[in-house]
């Protein structure tokens, strides 16, 4: 099994890409061919065009990867089938769903996205997160003075551990 790497950049392009296509009453369905041999069609190819340029090169293991931590964390509403792994470690361990079903942003994820979505407060709370690798991460949010980002700091700050 491959161990993914989180990509905070994919994590918000996701969000954005959910936001622009969830429309409240279709399930945005894309499944991973790589182990899902059905005929079965998905939303794949639009949930793709819907993210940015440099993304859409991603692998679908790893944009399903980063789907499930975004359901797991409670920012998106939906399922992720994982097989072969057991559910209460599948985070732990990496493991790339079968499946997934988007039925769209929670009230966190509208949140998060309205927190991060211009690029300059981005860079900003990407800077804080490099330096929480570097110091201890009570220091580096006392730092931050905007409760915005300090907001956005705090619901990324699981994804890191």
């Amino acid at each position: 099994m491959t161990r993914m790497r989180l990509d905070l950049d994919l994590i918000r392009d996701i969000l954005l890409a959910i936001e622009a296509i969830a429309d409240g009453e279709n399930v945005i369905s894309i499944r991973n061919r790589a182990v899902d041999h059905s005929n079965a069609t998905d939303d794949y190819g639009r949930f793709v065009s819907a993210m940015q340029e440099d993304h859409r090169k991603a692998t679908i293991a790893v944009i399903l990867y980063h789907v499930r931590l975004l359901i797991d964390r409670g920012l998106v509403y939906g399922d992720a089938a994982v097989t072969g792994c057991p559910v209460d470690q599948a985070e732990a361990l990496g493991c790339v769903p079968k499946n997934v079903s988007i039925y769209g942003l929670t009230w966190e994820g509208h949140d998060f996205l309205d927190t991060v979505r211009s690029e300059e407060k981005w860079g900003k709370i990407k800077e804080k997160l490099v330096h929480c690798a570097a110091t201890t991460v009570v220091a580096a949010i006392q730092q931050v003075t905007a409760s915005k980002i300090t907001k956005a700091v705090n619901m990324l700050l699981p994804f890191l551990s």
